[in-house]
């Protein structure tokens, strides 16, 4: 069986190749573009740039097919990671000993610039190429992939819950997942005979997503009594149920009931009615032997915590099910996993963005406290924070999320609101950081916290200062940098850089003015420190003629950063944020299990 692992350039498919190995020793693992390049005796990069990407495809395509000739019939695990942008042949995709994984991650769409690679679009850049082949690849992946896995923002080494997906190991999944269109297909339907012993409490059928062929090709694969049928067309409410089937029935298609469904849900409010009063008519309208799922559209901490507490007065019989526009909400889903009786996951992009994804719903699976940890900020769903510091909680029996925390909600009360449902620490990025400082009646900034049970009291530390002086110190170290330093923006970090760096030149990142320095005309930066934010693509046309610089540091550490096509531009040297990033995020570490420390022996 060859595993042929497909997805968009810079996911991560050839560092999984590496972890699969550590899972699976015996397996067989490669990476198309190196075979390419073994067979041709030229690197990528020269092929497409001197014969062209018409020959590289042709060239691709041809050493793809003698792969699958050698190994599809080898009884034996074979990984291939495939190039963003190989087509696969029909005849491959449909090879009975044939899968094609589609490796996906929420930062997909937000484009990635990965130097070394060839830019395949003219006049473009190669974040700007990235963007423009997105929507057309990802169409392309969704129509030949057999299944679809999402992985967590960062690589830190082999985890538990992939561990589980490659070795087959998947059991006891305990949650509910709908079946999409595209999933009753027949590529998708050789997947679903391993997935059915997943054990999933239901899978969802429903009337308004998939056709009549769809429903019935559903509803005579999987077993009856793990279906869960539910009504939300108004075209076919009248219908009566599939025999010995679950049923869920949407208030909104009516309050009179011809059966008596098991779960009566409710998406959508009416008009100018607050989720209170939502909740309480579901409450009011619904069966007394119904089970009440409210899958509700939530617009702030404060109405979390609303529907929250409304499930916890009946938890047996309730269940609650935050929804957004932006998946913002998963976390909480993924916090009460075996606190509430329905509860929804998803592989590819599911029917709710808020529905968690499966590798986060295993790894939450490790974890059983009635308390967790997060990083807090605006934007968090790039953050490298959840994947690095998930063993460190694992440990406590605690999970650890990333939990979007806008200004204005912190304003509004979320810290507090936040702690009531169980937060005991918390990594701080921007915005929040000067805000959290106040907190602590602090200077600067502070983006480490943990709550003290005895004071009642939230206690904090900063990690970034010493984590950027040791990262930047160490990158130097090969340099022999004589002249000027240009910090490019700087945001809520601007104090902790001109600190730092009192010698530097700062600069705007939107207009590229000069805020503060004394710019010596005859010496241009040899180092630029980037610290602007991602909607900053414009500074690149101000930037000064004259400017050569050797090394572009980057406080960000995603492939999105516009600072990696500035190295680029100038063929400079690119350093990443990362090692900055796991620098302050040990420091975080050894802050809170100090602090748990200190506060035990004060309990003593």
């Amino acid at each position: 069986m060859i595993t042929l692992l497909i997805g968009h350039r810079g996911v991560g498919k050839t560092a999984l190749l590496s972890r699969i190995k550590s899972y699976l020793p015996h397996a067989l693992c490669f990476d198309l573009d190196a075979e390419i390049e073994k067979e041709s005796q030229k690197n990528i990069y020269d092929i497409i740039t001197t014969e062209g990407e018409t020959v590289f495809r042709k060239l691709e395509a041809k050493i793809l097919f003698q792969f699958v000739e050698q190994y599809a019939e080898r009884n034996e695990h074979v990984f291939l990671a495939l190039g963003a942008g190989c087509n696969i042949s029909p005849e491959i995709i449909s090879h009975e000993n044939i899968k094609v994984l589609w490796i996906r991650r929420a930062s997909d769409a937000w484009g990635r610039t990965v130097l070394g690679r060839p830019c395949l679009e003219k006049n473009l850049s190669l974040k700007e190429s990235y963007l423009k082949l997105f929507p057309e690849r990802e169409k392309y992946y969704q129509s030949i992939a057999h299944q679809e896995l999402f992985l967590a923002e960062g690589d830190f080494g082999p985890s538990e819950s992939e561990r589980l997906f490659f070795q087959r190991q998947i059991t006891k999944l305990n949650a509910f997942i709908t079946i999409l269109p595209e999933e009753c297909s027949a590529s998708r339907q050789k997947t679903w005979n391993e997935k059915r012993d997943w054990g999933f409490h239901a899978f969802e059928i429903r009337d308004d997503l998939l056709s009549d062929a769809q429903q019935k090709w559903a509803l005579d694969f999987f077993p009856r009594e793990k279906i869960l049928f539910s009504y939300r067309n108004p075209r076919t409410k009248q219908n009566l149920p599939p025999k010995n089937v679950q049923t869920d029935w949407d208030l909104s298609l009516g309050e009179d009931f011809s059966f008596t469904p098991i779960i009566v849900s409710l998406h959508h409010p009416k008009e100018n009615e607050t989720l209170s009063d939502a909740l309480q008519r579901l409450v009011n309208k619904a069966p007394a032997e119904s089970h009440l799922k409210a899958a509700l559209p939530v617009e702030s901490f404060d109405e979390l915590l609303l529907g929250h507490k409304w499930m916890m007065q009946d938890i047996t019989r309730r269940s609650f099910l935050p929804c957004s526009a932006n998946g913002r909400w998963a976390w909480y889903r993924l916090y009460m996993q075996g606190k509430m009786h329905i509860n929804f996951i998803r592989e590819g992009n599911g029917s709710s963005a808020d529905q968690p994804t499966l590798l986060a719903w295993l790894r939450q699976q490790q974890t059983s406290s009635e308390s967790f940890a997060a990083v807090l900020g605006d934007p968090v769903a790039h953050s490298f924070s959840p994947a690095f510091h998930a063993g460190f909680f694992a440990e406590m029996g605690m999970p650890y999320f990333a939990i979007r925390v806008t200004e204005s909600d912190w304003e509004a009360g979320a810290l507090d609101i936040l702690q009531a449902l169980g937060l005991k620490m918390a990594s701080v990025t921007a915005p929040l950081k000067r805000q959290v400082a106040e907190l602590l009646h602090a200077k600067g900034s502070i983006n480490t916290l943990i709550w003290s049970q005895q004071t009642q009291a939230w206690c904090g530390t900063d990690t970034d200062t010493k984590a950027l002086e040791t990262a930047f110190k160490v990158s130097m170290e090969s340099y022999d940098i004589k002249r000027q330093i240009a910090v490019i923006g700087g945001g809520g970090t601007l104090p902790l850089l001109q600190k730092l760096f009192p010698e530097a030149l700062f600069y705007s990142a939107r207009t590229g003015e000069l805020r503060s320095g004394k710019n010596r005309a005859d010496e241009a930066p040899e180092i630029i420190i980037w610290a602007a934010g991602k909607k900053t693509r414009n500074f690149f046309s101000t930037l000064p003629k004259a400017w050569s610089p050797k090394v572009i540091f980057d406080l960000d550490y995603s492939l999105d950063s516009w600072a990696i096509e500035l190295a680029e531009k100038y063929k400079a040297h690119y350093v990443s944020g990362t090692e900055m990033f796991i620098r302050q995020a040990q420091e975080q570490q050894d802050f809170w299990k100090n602090s748990l420390t200190h506060f035990s022996k004060e309990k003593v």
